[in-house]
């Protein structure tokens, strides 16, 4: 109860009015977020510090989740783009060029690229990691032969089995 009323007393106290406008903040946000601005980026814009942005995501719950929708878009461009140098493709090169008598001619080319072998292995170790992770787990609770000759008679007896089988 007590913080509560310390709460309101610090809110009285006025202070410097706030930068943040709902109806313009949240979309201005999502949108930079979604072509890959960090926080950093989006203090320099609207010309607060980082802190004052992170402030701001904790305070108005719009603001976030407008950040938070913009970053996740920007991600899934980005994972496409690298499936799509993962894979190889085809881009179309619109180039013009003057001929002799000065007209304009449009030519398209298509270019192709060919997968990249690291952005494979970045896909695969990232996207599908209990396949293609590095580290692997082993199993310690294995039973250990005491000797070499317990081991001679473990695979003897396995392979009149598969003998027999």
């Amino acid at each position: 109860m007590e913080r509560r009323k310390r709460r309101a007393r610090k809110q009285d106290l006025g202070g410097r009015p706030t930068r943040y406008d709902p109806d313009i903040m949240p979309n201005a946000a999502r949108l930079m977020c979604q072509r890959g601005a960090i926080m950093s980026e989006l203090a320099n814009v609207f010309r607060v510090s980082r802190r004052t942005i992170h402030y701001w995501m904790n305070q108005h719950q719009e603001f976030h989740d407008a950040v938070q929708v913009g970053v996740a878009a920007f991600n899934a461009r980005v994972e496409r783009a690298l499936a799509e140098r993962a894979i190889g493709f085809f881009v179309t090169i619109k180039e013009e060029v003057r001929d002799e008598q000065g007209k304009v001619i449009q030519r398209e080319q298509r270019q192709y690229f060919p997968p990249d072998t690291r952005a494979i292995i970045f896909f695969l170790k990232n996207i599908m990691k209990d396949k293609y992770r590095d580290v692997h787990n082993v199993d310690g609770n294995q039973r250990r032969f005491k000797s070499p000759e317990e081991a001679m008679a473990t695979i003897r007896n396995f392979s009149s089995r598969e003998i027999r089988g």
